[in-house]
């Protein structure tokens, strides 16, 4: 049987199309496919109130081809969940997409999404972490050590983990909107400072306690000694004393004593209670954690306790 050369030649056609656009299906539409299979199911999970197991499926969406709508719902299921810092580049990302059908019908919703989020974030501004290190921030690894870090508004625990094992963790309070730095010591820095802490208030007011009490005790002591060393010089060592005025030298030389050696009880107790407040000042200091600023630090080494100024 004959067919007409216009059915030959359609059948050629669309032969040569179909050879032609073969491999682009077998490469795009399953990926399409999978990835509208996976948000469908990441939407019903999230309408049934799963919000953990939407995330996870929808995370799988996400990574097969990165595309708008897959972003876009993702972040609604991580900001459910009250990741505001996975939410906003999410968020972006889709917001970002030029003329997409799904973005654009749903922009109202995103664009809402979105200022919600940045109401939840504040920025981290790291610096002294870097040369191999791993940061971290409230446990989660973060790549590099960015200038500009976003993090939910409130405390941040903030880890730089240095080759050798050495961790410096710094704990951050992170306002909504705000920009604040954190700062880890550098390898100068911390060659320098290691092992130091700042000095318990209670150490200087026992040493400025202990100081005053020693050199008022002091001064009595001489004001006694000289008082005495008068008296013994006029009536005692003297050949040929004056009986009558050192009767009466020797009745006052005696009440000054008497006065001194009242004071040096004072002094005493003094001194006491200032060695005692500088030794608790002391402990606690070595009980407070370590700090790497400067200024002026309290050391234990092997060989005792050392007292140094950093400026």
């Amino acid at each position: 049987m004959n067919l007409p050369r216009a059915s030959l030649t359609a059948a050629a056609l669309v032969a040569a199309l179909v050879a032609a656009a073969g491999p682009a299906p077998a490469q795009v539409a399953p990926a399409e496919a999978a990835e509208e299979a996976l948000i469908r199911e990441g939407v019903a999970l999230r309408r049934d109130g799963h919000d953990d197991e939407a995330a996870a499926v929808l995370r799988r969406a996400w990574s097969l081809r990165r595309s708008p709508r897959a972003s876009g719902q993702l972040a609604l299921a991580e900001q459910a969940l009250g990741r505001w810092a996975r939410a906003e580049p999410l968020l972006l990302t889709a917001l970002t997409a030029p003329g997409d059908p799904w973005v654009e019908r749903h922009r109202a919703v995103l664009d809402g999404a979105l200022a919600v989020a940045r109401r939840h974030l504040g920025t981290l501004e790291v610096r002294g972490c870097d040369a191999g290190a791993t940061l971290r921030v409230d446990g989660e690894r973060v790549a590099g050590a960015p200038a500009g870090l976003r993090v939910a508004a409130g405390t941040a625990r903030v880890t730089c983990e240095r080759p050798g094992g050495e961790s410096v963790v710094r704990v951050a309070e992170v306002p909504a909107a705000a920009v604040v730095r954190v700062v880890f010591p550098t390898d100068g820095a911390r060659a320098s400072s290691a092992g130091g802490r700042r000095v318990h208030p209670m150490v200087w007011a026992g040493l400025a306690a202990t100081g005053a009490a020693a050199i008022t005790l002091g001064a009595l002591f001489a004001a006694g000694e000289g008082t005495a060393g008068e008296y013994d010089a006029a009536c005692i060592e003297a050949p040929s004393p004056n009986i009558a005025r050192c009767a009466a030298w020797r009745i006052g030389a005696q009440s000054r004593l008497d006065a001194y050696s009242d004071a040096m009880i004072v002094g005493w107790a003094a001194l006491g209670v200032g060695v005692l407040a500088a030794g608790v000042g002391v402990g606690l200091t070595l009980a407070a954690p370590s700090e790497g600023s400067a200024g002026v630090q309290l050391r234990a080494t092997p060989r005792g306790i050392t007292l140094r100024a950093t400026f």
